[in-house]
């Protein structure tokens, strides 16, 4: 249902003839956009699965541009449907919703585990940010977009994750002066 129709076109609630019309089919099996979003996300990874992110034993640079290399691929084979989704799930509250508690959070547990490793112990504030926009769709289609080979996104923002690991090391016993600290935005936001 996603794939030739944007998520945000696809939750027209309400009337009759949109999805959530009582009389409807999709009403029937799915009362509520967020129980189709559910099953649409299903029935999309049944047939294009997550690649294995997993870093492996060895050199923490290589693997991550490894693992890179195999979510680039997954986004290239998948992009039409990766665009409408990330395009609008700002705009449908219960498709955000969604992506926050799967795609978002495997995302960030595959992050932890890469700049862990490339730092050797708690990354510093800097590593974990290049790690995790590295694994934004977003980030593969802006430079996909500048021309750019998978491989070739994959090699820079792993070196360049390698290379920041080097200037900042980890958050043990110092501050980067990328780490907001205690007086950074981090420390003003709201509990």
């Amino acid at each position: 249902m996603w794939s030739p129709l944007r998520p945000a076109l696809a939750t027209v609630s309400g009337g009759p003839g949109s999805a959530f019309d009582p009389e409807s089919s999709y009403y029937k099996s799915f009362p509520d956009p967020a129980q189709l979003f559910t099953a649409c996300q299903r029935h999309f990874l049944a047939q294009s699965p997550l690649p294995d992110l997993d870093p492996g034993a060895g050199d923490p640079g290589a693997r991550l541009e490894q693992a890179l290399a195999r979510l680039y691929g997954w986004f290239r084979s998948n992009q039409a449907m990766h665009r409408h989704v990330h395009r609008d799930r700002h705009q449908v509250p219960d498709l955000d919703r969604l992506l926050k508690e799967t795609l978002d959070a495997w995302l960030d547990a595959v992050s932890r585990t890469h700049a862990d490793r490339l730092a050797g112990g708690r990354p510093a504030i800097a590593v974990r940010a290049l790690v995790r926009l590295a694994l934004e769709f977003r980030t593969w289609e802006l430079l996909s977009d500048l021309g750019l080979e998978d491989r070739a996104i994959a090699r820079l923002l792993a070196r360049a994750a390698s290379a920041i690991t080097d200037e900042h090391g980890t958050a043990e016993g110092r501050r980067d002066d990328l780490d907001p600290g205690q007086d950074g935005p981090a420390a003003k936001r709201p509990a």
